[in-house]
């Protein structure tokens, strides 16, 4: 065997190890807690706005189009049922105005995303879990009980 095939077929053998042909390929859209919350403003057309253009959206329609329902769906735990689709509103409703501002805290499988406004307040923090090498946002912890029944009562109005 000559010198140069030698790099060829390290590379070969250490692709296979490091990905056996039985795992689950990677969903880059969901691979840490950061590209979940991007993905979250891609469904809604978000992602390459400003904040400053978020904000004023908000404020001028109150609400946004969504372009995926099956990815906004992908983008959680524990979604449930069509009302969870109010509930993921929430959450992108805490976190879009100050989307440049997301600050991600980990620690092994959790992980808690927070942001600020230009005050300095906190938005409620949002919770992720990792399933299976997915980072999703678990509603049931970002979205408070209070809010939970009353956008559940609406959505199912």
């Amino acid at each position: 065997m000559s010198l140069r095939v030698l790099p060829a077929l390290l590379l070969a053998i250490t692709s296979l190890v490091a990905c056996p042909e039985s795992a689950e390929p990677l969903d880059v859209r969901f691979h840490t807690p950061q590209a979940t919350i991007r993905t979250l403003f891609e469904v809604y057309g978000v992602a390459e706005l400003s904040q400053a253009e978020v904000r004023a959206r908000m404020l001028r329609y109150g609400r946004f189009h969504l372009n995926d329902p099956a990815t906004l769906r992908a983008c959680f735990a524990d979604w449930d049922e069509d009302e969870d689709e109010a509930l993921a509103g929430y959450v992108f409703g805490q976190l879009a105005p100050n989307k440049d501002d997301v600050h991600v805290t980990m620690t092994e499988d959790l992980a808690t995303a927070v942001s600020r406004d230009e005050e300095g307040t906190r938005s409620r923090p949002v919770k992720l879990t990792r399933e299976g090498g997915r980072w999703l946002i678990i509603l049931a912890e970002s979205v408070p009980r209070s809010a939970q029944r009353r956008l559940r009562s609406a959505a199912q109005q």
